[in-house]
């Protein structure tokens, strides 16, 4: 815009050099991505697999829990021997242990889950600071109104303290 011009609400008055905001949001958008992905591969597969981990853990031991009480009942019986009662014992501590991992591992995916939808919500947070700084590379007319000076020309060095225009808003 030169002196003397006529502007409307939000007409560009100036324009920064934004190719390292526009680079940051570029950045920010494959980080976005990045995360979403990881977050829905967490969501959807960790969870699933976990799940059907813990299920599958859950029946051997409830079948080991049988075959020990089943041997327990024969070795007081006196019809198995003690070796036999054992090694119904280790299997039924082998299927607790399993258990016991698949539940671990179950916790964990949900924490897995947990952190890649709070990178995410990061992720998308950086993207918006990115876009409002992007933003901040354009000065807009508040409103309608005149140019009365410009103190600026293209490739000048803008700083926070420094006039670039001197508007007479209408109705002022």
């Amino acid at each position: 815009v030169r002196e003397g011009d006529r502007i409307h609400a939000g007409d560009v008055l100036v324009q920064l050099d934004d190719a390292d905001a526009d680079a940051a949001v570029r950045v920010a958008q494959a980080a976005v991505g990045q995360a979403a992905a990881r977050a829905q591969r967490f969501s959807n597969v960790g969870t699933v697999v976990s799940a059907q981990l813990l299920a599958q853990a859950g029946a051997n031991l409830d079948s080991a829990i049988q075959k020990y009480e089943r041997a327990k009942a024969l070795f007081d019986a006196s019809a198995i021997s003690r070796q036999e009662l054992d090694d119904e014992k280790r299997a039924l501590d082998v299927a607790s242990a399993a258990h016991a991992s698949a539940l671990a591992q179950k916790t964990g995916a949900s924490v897995e889950a947990q952190e890649a939808r709070a990178a995410l919500a990061q992720a998308e947070a950086q993207l918006v600071t990115a876009k409002l700084r992007l933003a901040e590379m354009r000065l807009v007319a508040p409103a309608d109104g005149v140019v009365l000076t410009r103190d600026v020309e293209p490739g000048t060095l803008a700083q926070p303290s420094r006039t670039l225009l001197v508007l007479s808003l209408d109705g002022e």
